[in-house]
């Protein structure tokens, strides 16, 4: 008998943390937050990609019954206020997204010119969401001395995967690597669709 792709694969990391929120204040609502390239004024290519990506997403939430709040092409600021002035059940991400080891380069998901929504962000939400997919470069890779140094310094996580785990999220999933349009719509419309 055949074994399962994600076992001879290893497409899965489970991630267990002894950091964690005790106290969770759950989504009830079907609600549900669509995050697709954010203007970012020229300081960076756009991603139609992501954007392709966002609208599927978003009819297929759509679709089963969720009320969704779709930004596409918005500014930082518009997302941080949506993001924060209501409770999500899903978040969904897509954007560029970077990882740097450094404590004072950028890191998290670009939402315009140097605007960032990183592990503090998520840390500040005061629901929690049953699942957020991240669909950025690199914003679940792993450095030890990073994730040191933030715990030490900030008391947060440097990869924005764990941070949202710690904060209590059920389901996860976020990329260690660079994303490929193509693979990554094929992926975020089985995903949802199953």
């Amino acid at each position: 008998m055949a074994k399962p792709i994600s076992v001879n694969a290893g497409m899965i990391r489970q991630l267990a943390t002894e950091d964690y929120r005790v106290k969770i204040t759950p989504v009830i609502k079907p609600h549900a937050i669509v995050i697709a390239d954010p203007d970012l004024k020229g300081s960076y290519p756009q991603l139609p990609g992501a954007r392709t990506e966002g609208r599927a997403v978003k009819d297929i939430l759509d679709a089963n019954g969720y009320s969704v709040v779709h930004k596409e092409g918005s500014s930082a600021a518009e997302i941080m206020l949506s993001i924060f002035s209501d409770t999500y059940k899903i978040v969904h991400l897509a954007a560029h997204g970077a990882f740097n080891p450094e404590p004072d380069k950028p890191r998290g998901m670009m939402i315009g010119p140097n605007a960032w929504f990183t592990s503090h962000e998520f840390h500040q939400m005061s629901t929690v969401p049953e699942l957020v997919f991240v669909n950025c470069c690199f914003l679940g890779k792993s450095d030890g001395e990073a994730e040191e140094y933030y715990r030490n310094r900030y008391k947060l996580a440097a990869n924005i995967g764990t941070q949202l785990i710690e904060i209590g999220v059920k389901a996860v999933i976020v990329t260690g690597w660079a994303v490929e349009d193509q693979a990554a719509l094929s992926f975020t419309r089985v995903f949802y669709d199953n």
